[in-house]
């Protein structure tokens, strides 16, 4: 028997500022997991420090920007590509980092450029990513996700060019994005390895932040057996 978890419907409506307070612990959560395995493998390479903190600050732009928005609804459209930005920002890096984690996985079957050259893991466009995640054959198969509502993510985020006239999804599009990421970063940590040591398990983040993750996933998904 399998197990998935499905989306209450209390999650569904959940308000924009709580779906980021969710999104910026999951995104803290998993990023710290990823840098507590990097540090434990030599071979993991360009996951320093810095790297990590870049991203998690990305997360906390989403509420930065919407309590901005609320402050000066003329600058709307600024606050809200910026917030579009962040989001985009925030999964290139965690799907990169992840296949940085089994990147002895992705040298077997990577992505190559027109010449077949491989493509390195931190050099990868976000439409590469999201094709390599979840297309047909990808990491996640499972059907949960929609390649083109991900992919949205970059298109919206690309909005920023000059000469790209499309307008710009709303608040409420946003939210429903980053319910999306959620799952997703949920999903990439379900995934991720465990790391011992010769007193067993090693924790691999906060045991508070990982607490409080788990109880909110828990909170918001009910687990369902096929």
């Amino acid at each position: 028997m399998s197990y998935y978890y499905e989306r209450t419907v209390d999650f569904e409506n959940l308000s924009y500022e709580k779906t980021v307070y969710f999104f910026q612990k999951v995104t803290k959560c998993y990023l710290e997991q990823v840098f507590t395995l990097s540090n434990s493998n030599p071979n993991v390479t360009n996951m320093n420090r810095k790297n990590i903190d870049k991203i998690i600050a990305l997360s906390r732009m989403l509420n930065k920007n919407y309590e901005m928005f609320k402050l000066d609804a003329e600058s709307d459209t600024g606050f809200l590509l910026q917030s579009w930005i962040s989001i985009g920002a925030v999964l290139e890096g965690c799907l990169q980092s992840f296949l940085k984690i089994y990147y002895y996985s992705y040298d077997n079957q990577p992505v190559r450029n027109t010449k077949g050259k491989k493509i390195k893991i931190e050099e990868l466009k976000s439409y590469q990513l999201v094709e390599y995640f979840f297309s047909g054959d990808g990491i996640i198969q499972n059907g949960e996700f929609d390649k083109n509502n991900i992919d949205n993510i970059r298109v919206q985020r690309n909005l920023v060019h000059f000469f790209v006239g499309e307008t710009i999804a709303t608040w409420d599009n946003l939210n429903v994005s980053i319910k999306m990421v959620i799952e997703i970063l949920l999903d990439l940590i379900s995934r991720l390895p465990e790391l011992e040591d010769e007193n067993g398990s090693v924790s691999l983040c906060d045991e508070n932040l990982y607490s409080e993750v788990y109880k909110m996933k828990h909170q918001w998904f009910l687990l369902k057996s096929i």
